[in-house]
């Protein structure tokens, strides 16, 4: 019953939050699917191909993900660099995943936030369609800077050091 289903969840959901198992998470991600919530089931089911180290898990991923597929609209995003944090503007809130990842949005314009640390903020706009996993990829541009060194009297000498100091460790 959808009340059974739905007390399970919460209970798995609870179960995830303290201690992370790839069992768990197909588990939540059959419950979502089960209760109507096709982007939640995605999104669960993406988690497990990227998180399993199982390889009959990772192979039940992508198996129910080509099923969910026909009936979301996903974007599958990459970054450079790797590792960044996808946001959807309309949520800046809410972090969807650390890229590469892939997820399920509502069809139509949709705009994505990409942060990482030491790196341009950037955005990407995309039309996501129902049945169509759509590629997204963003390059972000290093934060770079300058340095003026003055000093009273002129002429003073000084020295940098430290990581990355005139390109090397010092």
């Amino acid at each position: 019953s959808r009340g059974r289903h739905a007390e399970a969840l919460r209970a798995f959901l609870l179960s995830q939050a303290t201690a992370r198992n790839p069992n768990t998470l197909a588990a939540i991600a059959q419950l979502y699917d089960a209760l109507g919530q096709t982007e939640a089931a995605f999104a669960s089911y993406a988690e497990l191909e990227t998180t399993a180290t199982d390889a009959s898990m990772k192979e039940r991923a992508t198996y129910a993900l080509r099923g969910l597929s026909r009936r979301v609209a996903a974007l599958a995003v990459e970054t450079d660099p790797s590792g960044a944090e996808v946001y959807l503007a309309r949520d800046p809130g809410a972090r969807m995943c650390h890229a590469p990842c892939r997820f399920a949005v509502a069809p139509g314009p949709q705009r994505l936030m990409v942060r990482s640390d030491g790196w341009r903020p950037a955005e990407a706009g995309v039309d996501a369609r129902r049945g169509v996993e759509v590629p997204v990829r963003v390059r972000l541009e290093r934060v770079t800077g300058g340095v003026r060194i003055a000093s009273r009297p002129p002429g003073v000498p000084f020295r940098i050091a430290g990581p990355n100091a005139n390109g090397g460790d010092r």
